[in-house]
């Protein structure tokens, strides 16, 4: 494993505009960053739309709470049934830009949801999401996620944490958290893709 001392940050992902870039980036790091993914407008109505859909459950006494966080989902575990203004992102083209090309033509959606970081909360702990598969499946990908960022993350405000090259076995032990990158991202990114 290449510890976080010794990566080249310069060579990290950055927020791009180039399709192309973004898909070096997920082969060798295991994430890409688009640089204004979705209009500044987009952003505020779908801002609007989780914080009053996550306020509502959490007034109404269903919220799903993961640790600190917030989950905004439901049976079925997707937004779509929450408003067009989900629906549309499922439609968005920058989605057949990547998942195809990552994942194959014949790729399933499973699951779309929002997460609240609820303020002075930590973060949900390091995991894998492709941690499920059995260990000789482990090194295909199964699983992609597009990530739309609706506010600006900063280590304060807790960026999202990631083991650069991790899709490659670079895996810090666990519980070993001195070797993560944070991500620090804007509004309208499109995040870590895996």
């Amino acid at each position: 494993m290449t510890p976080a001392s010794e990566l080249d940050h310069n060579a990290l992902p950055k927020p791009t505009e180039d399709p192309e870039q973004i898909k070096r980036d997920m082969k060798t790091w295991g994430y890409g960053l688009l640089a204004n993914a979705i209009t500044p407008e987009q952003v505020e109505i779908l801002r609007t739309a989780v914080l009053e859909q996550g306020a509502g459950e959490r007034k109404n006494g269903v919220a799903h709470m993961q640790g600190p966080n917030q989950r905004i989902w439901s049976l079925p575990r997707n937004l779509p049934n929450k408003g067009d203004e989900f629906l549309d992102m499922l439609n968005h083209p920058l989605l057949e830009t990547f998942v195809p090309w990552f994942l194959g033509e014949g790729f399933l959606i499973y699951n779309m949801s929002a997460n609240v970081a609820l303020r002075g909360e930590d973060g949900i702990h390091m995991h894998r999401d492709q941690s499920s598969m059995p260990p000789d499946q482990i090194n295909h990908a199964y699983m992609m996620n597009a990530i739309w960022y609706l506010t600006d993350l900063t280590p304060e405000k807790g960026a999202t944490l990631v083991y650069p090259g991790s899709h490659v076995k670079n895996v810090a032990p666990l519980g070993h958290m001195s070797d993560v990158v944070c991500v620090d991202l804007q509004r309208s990114c499109l995040g870590p893709l895996r």
